[in-house]
């Protein structure tokens, strides 16, 4: 729990969430974490982690609390995936109960259902929190497959415990800070926004608002601490400079990260008069727990290695991280400018993916460059060295793209869309659309199959067997795709020639 407890002991009565308007105490909300610990660890197998059907409130992040408190694994889920895709998640990584925050989220048959809050009070008493060892699973959370089924990667203790406080001192959190909940706990980077922030006694901010009018909020709420994903970031500017409006007083950090940030968006950033804001990008994985990297790309602790032009760096390791780049036939690389795929080893690693060894082989090998053996992780995404000795990331070595600040895998869309029996070939790209990416799908009819009625049937199908993220934005039934020389689908060639025939 990196200090939680000892937190709420020393200062109790003070605010440790506003969750749209309501108050909840470090005192409440340890009392609930206790509540849902003992709740929890009477329910089920210790050995098997606990479903949280999000919702975006206090008692979700009380229920993550409390499961880490009992010595065991949440696996956050996303309320907007079809029940049979939650139910497959479920069974895949051997959840038997699920906490329930929110009495209207899609509820799953296959589980104990576990509803914590149908009392008044909460009896502290009831609360339990063993130790437990390093390497116990904490969390469980879901990455995107090129199979069509999404990986679950476990993340320990350990790496929690290492990475921690050391985004405290990054973030340079402090009891005064009020932290913005804008991330849902089903991804990674919301407990960037929790934990450093219940860690020291700061508060933080949960306001339905933050999706309608982010400046209202932004500033009626006296926030100090923002973590955006980067296309939301490219909006969230675009939208000020729009409306000529001046960042709040009160904000005093921006954490970017989860795509690569525009450089026109920063010479735009750098107009709207946020001297006094510093500007952080970021870089992680799920594989690797949080954020492995930073950079001060503006503001008062931005210096002399602040970003001026070019390609946006993620920046540096954090002190837990090592770094290893290196080329396609294994050797280190050095020199600037020079590319490799990048790689990362220290406490900070998943134990790997759920019931998938091969896989979890092949990504975390384990490695000697001359230091000895170590594990690492293999990112994928190949980068260089600027002058500053700051890493840039240049493109992925697989078929994987990020929308939103999601990570995707193309082929389990592909997969998805393979499946529906109009459908005898496929191709998804990834293309700009204004501040963001998203997906094209061009779908190869059989001969059987309505053609005028088959992308809307597909987007159907999509939508009753996929999240939210995984359905493209655009469907266009094509003649044919575009194949390589070794009869591989030429994803770009194919986007090329169907979108600028649409255009």
């Amino acid at each position: 729990m990196v200090g939680f407890f000892e937190v709420a002991d020393r200062v109790p009565d003070r605010v440790a969430i506003v969750d749209n308007g309501r108050s909840v105490s470090y005192r409440e909300l340890a009392d609930w974490v206790r509540v849902i610990a003992g709740t929890v660890s009477a329910a089920g197998d210790p050995t098997f982690p606990v479903g949280v059907i999000e919702s975006f409130s206090w008692r979700t992040v009380a229920s993550a609390l409390g499961i880490l408190a009992a010595g065991r694994a949440y696996c956050a889920l996303d309320p907007a995936s079809p029940v049979s895709r939650l139910e497959a998640m479920l069974a895949d990584v051997g959840c038997e109960e699920v906490i329930v925050t929110k009495e209207d989220d899609p509820a799953p048959q296959t589980v104990h259902l576990v509803r914590p809050w149908s009392g008044n009070e909460p009896d502290a008493a009831a609360g339990v929190h063993p130790e437990a060892a390093p390497d116990d699973p904490a969390y469980l959370l879901f990455t995107s497959g090129s199979t069509g089924e999404p990986k679950g990667v476990a993340v320990p203790r350990r790496a929690l415990n290492a990475v921690i406080p050391g985004l405290i001192d990054l973030y340079g959190i402090v009891p005064g800070d009020r932290v913005l909940h804008f991330t849902p706990l089903f991804w990674d980077t919301s407990l960037e926004e929790i934990l450093p922030t219940l860690c020291v006694g700061a508060t933080l901010v949960i306001d339905d608002h933050a999706d309608i009018d982010l400046y209202g909020m932004l500033a009626d709420g006296s926030v100090s601490v923002l973590n955006l994903p980067t296309v939301y970031w490219h909006e969230f500017v675009g939208y000020l400079l729009t409306k000529g409006r001046k960042l709040p007083q009160s904000l005093r950090l921006v954490v970017i990260g989860g795509e690569a940030a525009r450089p026109d968006m920063l010479e735009r950033w750098n107009q709207l008069g946020a001297g006094h804001v510093r500007l952080l990008n970021t870089y992680g994985s799920t594989e690797t727990a949080l954020v492995t990297h930073s950079c001060e790309l503006a503001g008062p602790l931005a210096g002399a290695a602040a970003y001026t032009s070019g390609p946006v760096p993620i920046g540096t390791p954090l002190p837990h991280v090592e770094q290893r780049i290196v080329d396609h036939a294994g050797r280190l690389v050095t020199a600037a400018g020079a590319e490799g795929e990048l790689l990362l080893a220290g406490e900070n690693l998943a134990l790997g993916y759920h019931n998938r060894p091969e896989l979890t082989a092949e990504r975390f090998p384990t490695l000697d460059h001359g230091d000895g053996p170590r594990r690492y992780f293999r990112t994928r995404d190949l980068v260089t060295l600027d002058a500053h000795g700051r890493v840039i990331f240049r493109e992925r070595s697989d078929q994987t793209v990020k929308v939103r600040g999601i990570r995707v895998d193309l082929g389990e869309v592909e997969t998805w869309i393979g499946r529906h029996p109009g459908v005898r070939a496929v191709s998804v790209s990834e293309f700009a659309k204004g501040d963001h990416n998203a997906l094209a799908a061009y779908l190869v009819p059989h001969r059987k199959a309505a053609k005028d009625e088959l992308a809307g049937d597909v987007l159907q199908y999509l939508w009753a067997h996929v999240p939210p993220y995984l359905v493209p934005d655009t469907l266009e039934v094509v003649p044919r795709l575009i194949y390589t020389r070794t009869r591989k689908v030429d994803r770009n060639a194919t986007h090329d020639r169907y979108s600028r025939a649409a255009g």
